[in-house]
């Protein structure tokens, strides 16, 4: 009989709890509509969980299509947040499992000072905690959603990261055209300088034009080294966001600017957008844990209940086997949780307090990118419009009346300082338009610009 009832609760404590299945919501934020003109740029994947190796390779003519993807794939900051999306779930999963029972065996001699097997005192005791006030509930919610804040945490660092890479793209695709600038600039300057060199020895200007012009060359020669040099640090720094350092010399961007005048920006729903995004619905995540939490720390008040069943062998004292049920309370004497509890309601008003300032915060980041993107793009369209034609209009005029001997070589030098200023600032312009518009998508959180 002994022997039975040791089988029986030896099966007992090998019984495991079934763990249920925690359903994840799912992110995603609705379109928008309304107008100010605008062309697109390469959209974001729709999803933010891009899998790995989906990017192309050919780094050399890269879109930016392409470089959001690889970016998303391997990037360093993504892989770190992914890391703590797993720890976080591991949490989920053990908040939801039952508190393990516990066997206790023991043995020891039945008569003192004999040691006989036969006679040996067995005790085996199964015990298993049953806890009370719904505590198993709330562990698995407040774990729920802090696993929920943790994904939304990473599609916060894809938000981030999006506008990190188009900046860090249209950065590059920029110093790639001033060096191309540059190199214009340098050899127009030693044309004119030979020609300068060949019309001084016919004698018809003077030396010291041709000394203006060697010193003109000379400056070219530095701006296009300098234009090399800041083209190998753009590709550096989009190198390193996408986790390809050793190909950087080979990045070349080749998607076309953004125009202001192709596209609509949607306006009508930048409010309900506001509250999709993915920072400040982790934030609201972590306000519904904490709260979750706080119930949890005022529910260490219910006692929970430890349920026993102990048997024991003792042949010299009673001849045979007992079987006996026990049933143990906490006794909240020196600590009833009141500590645990102002924690958590502390924990609790923060998170409420940061859900606060996200949205204030985020409403006047979205403001401020709105004024940025209006007034690059008032800005760009002087440029294309205005400023450009008319200093190139301008230093053609001058090339051809210093040909004809009508103007001063001074006045060719003006022109053309002014007309390569005016490509730099063009291309400068073309670089705020296109970081602004990311930087407003990205207070979004959504490709808000019609196609």
């Amino acid at each position: 009989m002994p022997y039975r009832i040791i089988k029986l609760l030896a099966a007992i404590a090998a019984y495991g709890a079934v763990s249920h299945a925690i359903g994840q919501p799912a992110f995603g934020a609705p379109p928008l509509s309304d107008a100010i003109p605008v062309r697109d740029v390469a959209a974001p994947p729709a999803s933010a969980t891009v899998e790995p190796g989906s990017a192309g390779e050919n780094l050399g003519a890269l879109t930016l299509r392409t470089a959001l993807d690889l970016g998303f794939s391997s990037n360093r900051d993504l892989q770190s947040a992914r890391a703590t999306l797993d720890a976080a779930s591991g949490v989920l999963v053990s908040a939801g499992k039952r508190p393990n029972p516990t066997l206790t065996v023991g043995a020891g001699p039945g008569l003192l000072g004999q040691y006989r097997l036969r006679d040996a005192d067995v005790l085996i005791n199964y015990s298993q905690l049953i806890e009370r006030g719904n505590k198993r509930e709330l562990r698995t919610e407040a774990a729920s959603r802090a696993a929920d804040a943790a994904r939304l945490d990473i599609e916060n660092t894809f938000r981030q990261l999006r506008q990190a890479l188009a900046a860090a793209y249209f950065t590059l695709k920029q110093e790639q055209e001033r060096l191309d600038v540059a190199q214009a600039n340098r050899n127009a300057f030693a044309r004119t300088r030979e020609a300068a060199e060949l019309r001084l020895k016919a004698g018809d200007i003077a030396r010291v034009d041709v000394v203006r012009l060697r010193v003109e060359e000379g400056r070219s020669e530095n701006e296009l080294q300098q234009a090399r040099a800041d083209l190998a640090i753009a590709r550096a720094v989009l190198a390193t966001l996408l986790a390809r350092e050793r190909d950087a010399p080979a990045i070349r961007a080749i998607d076309p600017w953004p125009l202001p005048g192709e596209g609509l920006l949607r306006r009508d729903r930048i409010e309900e957008l506001l509250e999709a995004r993915p920072d400040i619905r982790a934030a609201a995540a972590r306000v519904r844990s904490g709260e979750a939490s706080f119930e949890l720390a005022k529910a260490q008040r219910t006692r929970d209940v430890n349920v026993a069943v102990v048997t024991e062998r003792n042949l010299p004292a009673n001849g045979g086997t007992t079987l006996g049920v026990q049933l143990s309370i906490p006794l909240l004497i020196h600590n009833d949780y009141s500590g645990e509890i102002v924690r958590a309601q502390a924990e609790l008003r923060s998170a409420q307090i940061n859900l606060d300032k996200l949205r204030s915060n985020a409403r006047s980041e979205v403001d401020r990118a709105l004024e940025q993107f209006e007034s690059t793009r008032i800005q760009l369209v002087r440029f294309e419009t205005q400023i450009v034609p008319d200093a190139k209009w301008a230093v053609d005029a001058t090339e051809f009346a210093y040909k004809k001997g009508g103007i001063p070589l001074t006045d060719l030098l003006d022109a053309r300082r002014q007309f390569y200023a005016t490509q730099r600032q063009l291309l400068e312009s073309r670089t705020n338009f296109a970081t602004a518009r990311a930087a407003l998508e990205s207070s979004l959180s959504e490709a808000i610009f019609l196609r």
